[in-house]
């Protein structure tokens, strides 16, 4: 049985990765399967995946052919609340359903998928993530620790060991023997190898994490966090973040991340062992653009910021403008701000010495922003605004495309592609931008909110973390 996770962190990587270094058509969409709910998780076995769908419960689809999926069963009983994480040992499905606990569910026939029994963790626990090693299930509890439940007879399934002392658990990964949880209080190393009294190994992180993963000897966080865990009880650091990723930026081999107040450097030349530079904390962690040797940042609630970066080692602040806001584009002498008061244009000739010479907040706070030849589109509570830009000291609104809310965008030539919001994936035609004209569309059942196009291909994502390539050569047809 192979279980695929991908946390937030992995598909941003991926998703920039695919759309920096990929060469086009590189990557296709094979097919896809829109479930009602949120798809948290996928497990396959053989050519059938069992996708823990949130609000839907239970999906079991045949993957057969790749290209046409299709769904076999459900077992989409509401009051088991959302299906947040799932495991297969065939013909048993171990789905973690948050404040109902576990519930194992019979899938020999997955058009009529059976439930066995629950498993509710004690003082009323919220079953997030579960790990299987033979008889014996590891299940993150958000409210409780680790739980350890022995299900050699699924009917029955009987506690026999705990980890209380956690704090909140959202995420467990089994390597062997060693559970490796993150949790509230950092991340937590565990030897359950007799399960009814695991024990403690290392400790090697005290921050908050989501999200941990373990390939080969490498443990990876939802941050740019690594370690060597080779030997469990003493792992050492590869690299060390202080927050999660906000947004990035890939500049050759090194990757510039925005974390907590600010953002990271690593260098991936060797990926299997990225090497950390610092954090420069008085960094926007809202988003983050280089060009020539510097990164301009921002932040909701702090200033425009300028990093001399030509030398990671001994990257600086340069320069900052008091310039609250969420989105940032360098093109050319100029950089494209858009914040609570609309678009603001700075003119960066100089790096050290930015200075705004246009502005432009008919539509109110602006989220996203993209600039291509001469036109800017700007994401704002409704939809999407098109500027001239030609004249970067007056840009002035010429056309407005209303959306159910807007994510990122993305200009290239006359085509703009849109994360649409609840619209889901537009292509729109603005080369007269007085009267953009729809060209194409992909609806999707949740709420698109990133997009990244290189060439003919197009990387989408949703706000419950899927990814979805598109090939876009024919723009009316993606």
């Amino acid at each position: 049985m192979q279980r695929r996770r991908l946390s937030s962190l992995v598909l941003s990587l991926l998703l920039a990765a695919c759309a920096l270094a990929a060469p086009a058509h590189a990557s296709v969409t094979l097919g896809a399967l829109d479930t009602p709910g949120e798809a948290y998780e996928v497990a396959v076995d053989g050519t059938v995946a069992y996708v823990a769908d949130g609000s839907g419960g239970l999906r079991i689809a045949d993957v057969t052919d790749p290209a046409l999926p299709f769904e076999l069963g459900s077992f989409p009983n509401p009051s088991f609340g959302g299906a947040r994480d799932v495991v297969v040992a065939y013909p048993l499905a171990y789905v973690a359903q948050g404040q109902t606990g576990l519930v194992i569910v019979d899938v020999s026939n997955p058009a009529a998928p059976a439930l066995v029994t629950t498993y509710d963790p004690p003082g009323g626990g919220v079953a997030v993530d579960v790990e299987l090693a033979g008889s014996l299930l590891l299940v993150a509890d958000s409210h409780g620790g680790l739980r350890l439940v022995d299900v050699s007879v699924p009917a029955l399934p009987a506690e026999i060991g705990a980890v209380s002392a956690l704090g909140d658990v959202s995420d467990v990964e089994l390597q062997g023997a060693v559970a490796w949880l993150a949790t509230a209080t950092g991340i937590h190393a565990y030897d359950v190898s007799v399960p009814s009294s695991p024990q403690f190994l290392s400790n090697p992180s005290g921050f908050v994490y989501n999200t941990v993963e373990v390939v080969g000897h490498r443990l990876y966080t939802d941050a740019l966090d690594a370690w060597d865990v080779s030997d469990p009880a003493a792992p050492l650091p590869l690299s060390n973040a202080t927050g999660r990723i906000g947004d990035f930026e890939i500049d050759g081999e090194r990757v510039l991340g925005t974390v907590g107040g600010g953002f990271a450097i690593a260098d991936l030349g060797d990926p299997d062992r990225p090497v950390r530079f610092g954090d420069m904390q008085t960094c926007g962690w809202r988003a983050i653009e280089v060009a020539g040797g510097f990164a301009y940042c921002t932040d909701l609630f702090d200033d425009f910021r300028v990093w001399d970066v030509s030398d990671p080692m001994r990257a600086h602040e340069v320069a900052s403008l008091p310039l609250a806001g969420n989105d940032v584009r360098v093109l050319g002498r100029h950089a494209y701000f858009a914040g609570t008061d609309g678009l603001s244009v700075i003119d960066v000739t100089d790096p050290t010495a930015p200075a705004v010479v246009g502005t432009l907040n008919a539509l109110g706070g602006a989220g996203h922003v993209d600039v291509w030849a001469g036109v800017a589109a700007i994401g704002v509570s409704g939809g999407i605004g098109l500027a001239n830009v030609s004249n970067p000291a007056a840009p002035s609104l010429t056309g407005f495309i209303p959306l159910q809310g807007s994510g990122d965008t993305q200009l290239r030539g006359d085509l703009l592609y849109v994360a649409a919001g609840l619209d889901g994936f537009r292509i729109y035609d603005v080369a007269d931008p007085l009267s953009p004209q729809l060209r194409g569309a992909v609806p999707f059942g949740s709420y698109t909110e990133r997009v990244v196009v290189q060439d003919d291909v197009a990387y989408t994502t949703t706000v419950n973390d899927r990814l979805r390539i598109f090939d876009v050569a024919d723009a009316s047809a993606p």
